[in-house]
């Protein structure tokens, strides 16, 4: 049995992703080797996040607009209210955060200067990310700025070991 990163059966240091992050892990890469940054693992988490909110968005539309709309040619559309058309705006925010998120993360992966600030701003980021659909969708309007504001500040936490 292998047991390299435990000491008695209780993960040592080496292993410093919490539970959630396992998932990320399917390819055996673990924060401390080179070929995948714990940076890259929570850049790959974000683009799960991202089609989880593609389909959530595509649903909300579905049901509002009708199987019909969504099967045809979308010629005229209508426009989309209440929580569907703030899912919908939601995705459209992460498209815009997420491009500049991903392009921080693959300049700390490619300049291999990661550090507790850029791995802490990355889950910043994500963990902002994924609390930012379900405030937006509630339309509860100060917190969705303040939470946007953390993605915001995630995205600066991962540029701040290239500056």
């Amino acid at each position: 049995m292998d047991t390299s990163g435990y000491a008695g059966g209780v993960p040592t240091q080496r292993r410093l992703s919490p539970p959630f992050f396992r998932c990320m892990n399917l390819w055996g890469f673990t924060h401390g080797e080179k070929m995948m940054g714990y940076e890259l693992q929570i850049l790959a988490c974000a683009v799960v996040w991202g089609l989880v909110q593609i389909a959530l968005a595509a649903t909300f539309s579905v049901q509002q607009r009708g199987f019909d709309w969504a099967m045809g040619p979308r010629d005229q559309t209508a426009p989309l209210t209440g929580m569907a058309a703030r899912v919908s705006r939601s995705l459209a925010n992460f498209s815009e955060t997420f491009p500049l998120f991903a392009a921080a993360v693959l300049a700390i992966a490619f300049t291999q200067r990661g550090n507790a600030t850029s791995a802490m701003g990355a889950q910043l980021y994500l963990w902002a990310r994924v609390l930012y659909l379900p405030v937006y969708a509630l339309g509860i309007s100060y917190v969705r700025t303040v939470v946007w504001a953390a993605s915001a500040a995630g995205i600066v936490m991962v540029l701040m070991p290239l500056l």
